[in-house]
């Protein structure tokens, strides 16, 4: 519990220590007199955003130490221990403010960043504010708090998987389910299709290919002048190249007797021969090999367009289109076995939403156990809280089909003096009113 509060310098605060006694104390005054800067002095402590509008005029500084005593919470211990803290220690939170903006923390005199003094404030303070209610006049969080309160998921957590596990097959049967009309369009199209791709008989990396051998092809008198030349000039003609570097190496061996350095360098010059007659036989081969077929060239331009034709068509490269036809003969097998398919389908469907509702049914069993004991503790704390003649009811109606939360929607009624019937909360409850229900919840969950 908070045990004392100690503001400095903060909002128009310019010093204050409150110490607080065992039990329930309650902070009064009139409007404007401050009660809520206090709370806003304890969120500051605890990490909440600050401002330079929270330093008191004229101060440099605002500072809040806020002295907890420890709570046997295994959460909360766990935390401190995780900080080097001994669990039973009182826990001392001090923050300040400095003018320019920059906030420091400490814990237990050790320094603490603002994430850490927000996480402990979480294990701290609940803090409840006047419009907090909200949420109790929208009837689809009455079931979250109903689920809080019970913590039934432990037990049920494999629904879950086993509601995700059905919506996949409900979706499923519900592509596979069309019309007849439907069905035969789509197998005319995926005949056509996989006509169509066949017909061009798609070879992945073809493309780059001809479109290789289509250049040499467009430039072959280029290509047969410079390759000619290169055979004539290195190897085959009579003073070719390889030839006269044959003659001065030869020379070089005979005179290299009386110099080893020169007989070195005609080695060299006889490595350099051997690359020259290389290079002039590989042309040779390259010039018998050369193509110049004006019909070659015509039918490679007529295979790219195609191709080039089916792409814009399908929008996808060579290989998407490969892997196209592929899954439109999947597909189509797919519909010549349709009505088998789809019945077993319906099969795994059928049995997975019975699981789903066998599960969902056992689930909202234990809630409407639970909503019974929850009706009462909260008129419990309601008659503590000046409703003593208050009636609260947790009503439930069936889903006609399996949700992510369960079969379950369900609403609270209230009836708030004897002799009334019982209402939804939102039409019947007042400001005040809901703000108590929703303190009686807090203080059970």
């Amino acid at each position: 519990m908070l045990l004392r509060l100690r503001a400095e310098n903060f909002a128009i605060i310019d010093e204050l220590e409150m110490e607080f006694s065992p039990g329930f104390s309650v902070l009064s005054g009139e409007t404007g007199a401050g009660k809520s800067i206090l709370i806003d002095a304890l969120t500051f402590a605890l990490g909440a955003k600050a401002g330079g509008e929270q330093i008191r005029t004229g101060a440099e500084f605002a500072e809040v130490q806020a002295v907890f005593s420890p709570e046997r919470n295994r959460s909360l211990e766990m935390f401190l221990e995780e900080q080097g803290l001994a669990p039973g220690e009182e826990i001392i939170i001090r923050r300040q403010l400095n003018s320019a903006g920059k906030s420091r923390g400490w814990l237990n005199a050790r320094p603490a960043s603002l994430s850490m003094l927000h996480q402990l404030g979480g294990k701290l303070v609940d803090i409840y504010g006047q419009h907090d209610y909200q949420t109790l006049l929208e009837p689809e969080h009455h079931l979250h708090f109903l689920d809080d309160y019970a913590g039934l998921w432990s037990r049920f957590a494999k629904y879950p998987g086993l509601f995700q596990q059905y919506q996949e097959l409900a979706a499923e049967f519900a592509r596979m389910k069309m019309s007849d009309q439907e069905r035969r369009e789509k197998e005319e199209l995926l005949r056509f299709r996989i006509s169509e791709l066949e017909r061009a008989h798609l070879v992945p990396g073809e493309e780059p290919e001809l479109e290789a051998e289509r250049e040499r092809l467009k430039h072959s008198e280029l290509l047969r002048q410079a390759s000619e030349t290169g055979h004539l000039e290195l190897y085959s003609q009579d003073n070719a190249m390889a030839g006269r570097m044959s003659r001065i190496q030869k020379e070089m061996e005979k005179a290299g007797e009386f110099d080893p350095e020169l007989l070195r360098l005609a080695r060299v010059l006889a490595d350099a021969r051997a690359a020259v007659e290389e290079v002039g036989r590989e042309l040779g081969a390259y010039l018998q090999r050369l193509n110049a077929d004006p019909a070659r060239l015509e039918e490679i331009e007529n295979r790219l367009a195609e191709l080039r034709r089916l792409k814009r068509k399908y929008q996808a490269e060579l290989p998407e289109l490969v892997a196209l036809l592929k899954a439109s003969r999947k597909e189509l097998d797919e519909l010549a076995h349709f009505e088998s398919r789809t019945a077993d389908l319906e099969k795994k469907l059928t049995a997975c939403k019975e699981q789903t509702l066998e599960l969902a049914r056992g689930l909202s069993k234990e809630r409407k156990s639970q909503a019974k004991l929850l009706e009462r503790k909260v008129e419990q704390l309601l008659k503590e809280l000046g409703m003593a003649k208050s009636r609260f009811e947790v009503r439930f109606a069936e889903l006609p089909e399996p949700t992510a939360l369960g079969i379950d929607s369900l609403e609270f009624f209230l009836s708030p003096n004897p002799g009334e019937e019982l209402k939804p909360l939102a039409k019947i409850a007042s400001g005040g009113e809901l703000s108590r229900i929703m303190l009686a919840l807090r203080g059970i969950l």
